[in-house]
């Protein structure tokens, strides 16, 4: 069985590479989008089933393209308005859930950033798949929308 094929959205190369890893074996990102100018080119035509106009051959996604994704995933590096400007470039064709990650505005005590590297990511794929999971359940998977990590 193919593993099922996502967008993955990340800023910090090292996270994204980990959340990559982590989401394997069940799910694949075919393609690992760095700057909101790459979503915003980019994504329109992954929703498509089709290869981007430009293909970065350093791109740290498979690269297997031709499948539909499943789903959108955008990491916490991303502010609201670059989400909202990758989201409206594929106005009127998105027909998947894109999943958000929850960043809260205040922090609990005596906590600290978390330190963007490989145990951070693996968190997040868990996190990424619990969230895919539960949209399944309660079939959500085959429709647009906007949902949280």
């Amino acid at each position: 069985m193919l593993p099922i094929p996502l967008v993955l959205c990340g800023k910090a190369p090292r996270v994204a590479i980990a959340v990559r890893d982590g989401l394997r074996p069940t799910y694949e990102a075919i393609h690992i989008v760095t700057s909101v100018e790459a979503g915003i080119a980019d994504i329109p035509s992954l929703l498509l089933g089709n290869r981007p106009q430009v293909t970065d051959p350093d791109n740290l996604g498979s690269q297997r393209y031709g499948r539909q994704p499943l789903a959108v995933i955008i990491g916490g590096g991303y502010s609201d308005a670059d989400f909202a400007a990758m989201r409206e470039s594929c106005h009127g064709i998105s027909t998947v859930p894109w999943l958000r990650h929850a960043i809260t505005t205040s922090p609990p005590p005596n906590s600290s950033k978390p330190i963007l590297g490989p145990e951070y990511g693996k968190e997040i794929a868990e996190r990424v798949t619990r969230c895919l999971r539960d949209l399944a359940d309660d079939g959500k998977l085959n429709s647009d929308g906007v949902y949280y990590f």
